[in-house]
């Protein structure tokens, strides 16, 4: 049977369809302004459900099922340790090799001990029992404490619930009350508090999925000014940082910097106190890039490039999203800042106050777009070079693109 529709039935479909577009492109719309680029990605691969994301107090979401929703490689080993104490006891003393001799239950401190006993590659996992994942147990560091240096280690907390507190090692905590990653080592998975010293992570090394000096609500009392010093590593993905600075780099041979989070929780969504997300402060010339790519910068300043490196040395700053005061800083006062400092590709600057910083430094920036809250689109040159190619010239009220560039800076 056929219905026939009069005009009015058809103009009344019409509208229908045309307020249920509207409404889903301005929930579509809503949506993309709440996630950073990287929380985008991790949703489209399954890694945070979208009925995990809340703006209240509480979080159904563990922070060890976060972690196993990265691209992070397996952990395994020739050696399989699994701890199952929340104490930081060491039964066997400084020479244990072998589980059998640790006593009737494993502490993260003998299983430490026994990794840095074996050159094979040792494997850390975490009880189920002890360490649920929806209701995490914490190891409580003692003051006085030492941590053996690791390598070809790799330390999971995946699906686990594991805090790690360093706070009762102050005041005057031990410096080898830290960790140590070296070559062939990963920790992932795991939630570091109230760091007393910074971690380590040394070349071929990599730190993932960590929520680093934390809670996911606030920071937590930490020492150092920096929450992680990296050469030659893998810095994430995944690691949410918190405090004065995310991750130091000082030694010639710079680390990968990708996938994290600075100043905000990937899980609760909160905006954590973070001072400078990523610093290079070295006067020793870089052998290999800086790559600093695909990060979430909420922290008040981005990155700090504040000394000179060498002629050959070339920093690139792609695909990260800005939205705290100040994206990315390059000062030479104390010493010419040299080599190349790549801004982009597709950077976003979403910050309240300026995008670039640009003191005395060549850089190269492609399709570098930049909002803020007072528009003003300020470029000084006054000697040097700067190599622009701007994806989008529009101008438009509710954002700004300033560009400042402080020292010397000649017309390109």
């Amino acid at each position: 049977m056929r219905v026939a529709l009069t005009s009015r039935d058809a103009t009344c479909c019409v509208t229908c369809c045309l307020v249920f577009c509207v409404t889903c492109c301005l929930m579509l719309g809503a949506c993309h302004d709440r996630l950073s680029p990287l929380m985008e990605r991790e949703a489209a691969d399954g890694a945070i459900p979208d009925d995990t994301r809340v703006d209240g107090n509480t979080s159904p979401q563990s922070w060890g099922a976060y972690a196993a929703g990265l691209a992070v490689g397996l952990c395994i080993g020739e050696i399989m340790l699994e701890v199952d104490d929340t104490s930081f006891d060491l039964d066997g003393g400084d020479t244990l090799a072998d589980g059998a001799n640790a006593g009737p239950t494993l502490s993260l401190r003998e299983a430490l001990t026994i990794a840095a006993n074996h050159t094979e590659r040792v494997a850390i996992r975490f009880s189920r029992e002890v360490f649920p994942a929806e209701d995490p147990a914490t190891i409580s560091i003692p003051p006085g404490c030492r941590v053996p240096w690791l390598e070809n280690t790799c330390i999971d907390g995946r699906h686990r619930g594991v805090i790690i507190d360093f706070e009762g090692a102050a005041p005057g905590a031990d410096p080898l009350c830290t960790f140590e990653l070296k070559h062939d080592s990963l920790m992932v998975g795991l939630e570091l508090r109230a760091l007393q010293h910074e971690v380590r992570v040394m070349e071929g090394a990599q730190l993932a999925g960590c929520r680093v000096n934390h809670d996911g609500w606030s920071i937590t009392p930490a020492h150092p000014i920096e929450s992680v010093v990296a050469t030659g590593s893998t810095i994430g993905p995944g690691n949410s940082f918190g405090g004065q600075t995310g991750v130091h780099m000082h030694e010639s041979r710079m680390p990968r910097i990708h996938g994290n989070l600075f100043g905000v929780d990937p899980i609760t969504h909160t905006k954590i106190p973070l001072t400078t997300g990523v610093r290079l402060g070295s006067l020793s010339p870089p052998t290999e890039p800086l790559v600093i790519v695909d990060n979430t910068f909420a922290s008040a300043t981005g990155i700090d490039v504040w000394v000179g490196t060498g002629e050959s040395s070339v920093v690139i700053v792609s695909r990260n999203e800005f939205t705290g005061q100040l994206g990315v800083r390059a000062d030479a006062m104390l010493q010419p800042l040299r080599g190349r400092l790549q801004i982009g590709p597709h950077n976003v600057f979403a910050t309240e106050v300026q995008a670039l910083e640009l003191n005395a430094a060549d850089a190269t920036i492609e399709r570098a777009g930049a909002r803020a809250n007072h528009y003003k689109r300020h470029l000084h040159r006054r000697g040097g070079h700067l190599h622009h190619e701007w994806a989008d010239r529009t101008h438009d009220s509710r954002a700004s693109w300033r560009v400042q560039l402080f020292g010397v800076c000649a017309l390109p």
